[in-house]
C-alpha cells in the first residue's frame, strides 16, 4: 500500500523522547509510510534512536 500517488508517504518525527519508539515501530510496520528522519533539541536522543532503529 502507498500514498495517493503510489509512493510511500515520507514521514519525519520531531522529538525523540520516550514515545518516539512507539511511533518508529508503528511507522516501520506499515508499508504506507517511509520514516526519513528524526530530530530533537537534544542530539543524544536523536543519535540513540538512530542507533537503535
Amino acid at each position: 500500500m502507498a500514498g495517493p500517488h503510489g509512493q510511500p508517504i515520507r514521514v519525519g518525527i520531531l522529538g525523540a523522547g520516550n514515545i518516539c519508539s512507539i511511533y518508529i515501530e508503528n511507522l516501520q510496520a506499515d508499508p504506507m509510510f517511509d520514516l526519513v528522519g528524526i530530530a530533537d533539541m537534544v542530539p543524544e536522543r536523536t543519535q540513540s534512536r538512530a542507533e537503535k532503529y
